[in-house]
């Protein structure tokens, strides 16, 4: 109807549309500032008790504990040591002949041995590999409404739960997931790293397969920042990114690296 009345713009100016201001990146942000800060060693504070703190963060933490008024909670005892150790390291509680044995193991490094102990479990690398696996994403079936099994994906799930067990370097562990078919030692192993290429939902009847493609590199995109990098990218598939320093053209050439 508009354009049938000839288009009539009014007289008085259009209010011009200003873009807010973007927020300054810094340490005390509130935002993401914080995490592009140079690093810092500042200087330990002065506490009360110093026979108390055994490492540089216990002064910090000890300072803050002094100004509130509040003291230490006192250390755990054996008992409560070794079964915090079993939760954190493989997830599972010890028996009680380990409680026994532990008690009884009146060495300087009883407790040391213990944790070594544990590591060397392949509980430790089921324990903590979950984590890893929680973000990449890891899942056994496809999604969308047939949900279709991936019929191999275990074997990426149990390359993750090995990689913890053998203190695999972290360096090499990002290497062979992103490009384990195409490195010099390329090995059965360094392949099936890759899986954590297909985890990702997937649909095999996309109504746009065009667009879905790009909805699987975004996938990855996210996917690979988030896990690797300790953050998200996806606002700068439209557009720069609000708050950190990620301009479109680096979202592109992310998901560039993925295109085949």
């Amino acid at each position: 109807r508009w354009v049938e009345m000839g288009t009539p713009w009014p007289d008085e100016p259009v209010p011009e549309v200003v873009a807010p201001e973007k927020k300054k990146l810094g340490r005390d942000d509130g935002l993401a500032g914080w995490s592009y800060a140079e690093l810092t060693r500042p200087e330990a504070p002065e506490v009360s008790d110093k026979q108390w703190a055994t490492n540089g963060m216990d002064l910090f933490i000890l300072a803050k504990l002094e100004a509130a008024g509040l003291a230490p909670a006192p250390a755990a005892d054996r008992v409560a040591l070794i079964r915090r150790a079993f939760y954190d390291l493989i997830g599972l509680p010890p028996t009680a002949a380990e409680v026994a044995a532990f008690l009884a193991d009146q060495g300087p490094d009883a407790f040391a041995r213990v944790v070594d102990e544990l590591l060397s479990r392949p509980q430790y690398g089921e324990k903590w590999g979950r984590h890893w696996l929680d973000l990449v994403r890891y899942g056994e079936t496809n999604g969308y409404e047939r949900d279709a099994t991936k019929p191999f994906a275990w074997r990426y799930r149990d390359y993750v739960i090995q990689s913890f067990n053998d203190d695999k370097p972290y360096d090499r562990f990002v290497l062979e997931q992103l490009a384990g078919d195409e490195i010099e030692d390329r090995t059965e192993e360094t392949v099936v790293a890759t899986g954590f290429l297909r985890l990702a939902t997937w649909d095999d009847e996309p109504n746009d397969p065009k667009e879905y493609r790009y909805d699987r590199l975004e996938d990855l995109v996210h996917t690979t920042s988030s896990a690797f990098l300790g953050y998200t990218v996806k606002c700068a598939r439209c557009h720069d990114h609000k708050f950190d320093p990620i301009p479109q053209t680096d979202y592109y050439r992310l998901a560039s690296v993925f295109w085949a």
